[in-house]
């Protein structure tokens, strides 16, 4: 079987003048590959609102972690067997990680947040099992876990907060389908408000 590894680590300095940068966009098919990118300083971006990063294949396995500044990801993962594995994490700043998988199986995507402005959406579709896994600590928040599809659902979510600006959290789950869901939802610190809803 054929494997991939691709690996990017980006570091920017506030003393260079393009330090703002720091993007990278991707545009990968095939099967069990393994993507590690680490971006540390200023821009940070995988993917942005209007061009997704985009990684479709069965058995591959992504990690992104973000050390300070903007920090975004914006990722779309397809897989219709062999499942994937996702891993994103951001260290402070103003954080963002948002990953879709319209066609998944047996995926688990964790996303893991400490400090500053947050969020976090995970929009996952199939017919096997999905798993969710979001943790915060620290600052605004917000969190946004959805599921469709046939299989098991599980969300597990963990936010330990004070937030401000002024009192954010939110955090919403919604899954759906017909098999067995579970949602676990840990919360401390400031306003939150918190949706879930669960169908058969």
């Amino acid at each position: 079987m054929k494997k991939l590894a691709l690996t990017f680590i980006m570091v920017m300095l506030g003393s260079i003048a393009f330090a703002a940068g720091n993007e990278i966009y991707i545009d990968q098919d095939g099967d069990g590959d393994t993507i590690t990118i680490t971006q540390i300083g200023e821009g940070n971006k995988v993917g942005t609102s209007t061009t997704s990063a985009t990684i479709n294949g069965g058995g591959n396995t992504i990690d992104i972690t973000q050390d300070g500044d903007n920090n975004q990801v914006v990722m779309s993962v397809g897989t219709t067997s062999g499942g994937a594995t996702v891993t994103t994490s951001a260290t402070g700043s103003t954080n963002t990680q948002t990953v879709t998988c319209p066609d998944c199986s047996g995926t688990t995507i964790t996303s893991t947040i400490t400090g500053d402005n947050n969020n976090t959406t995970q929009t996952i579709n199939g017919a096997g099992g999905k798993t969710s896994n979001i943790t915060i600590t620290g600052d605004y928040t917000n969190v946004t876990h959805t599921t469709s599809g046939a299989g098991a659902h599980t969300a597990d979510i963990t936010v330990n907060s004070v937030a401000t600006s002024s009192t954010q959290n939110n955090i919403s789950v919604t899954q759906g389908g017909t098999a067995a869901h579970s949602a676990t939802v840990n919360t401390s610190g400031s306003g939150i408000n918190l949706t879930i809803n669960q169908s058969n």
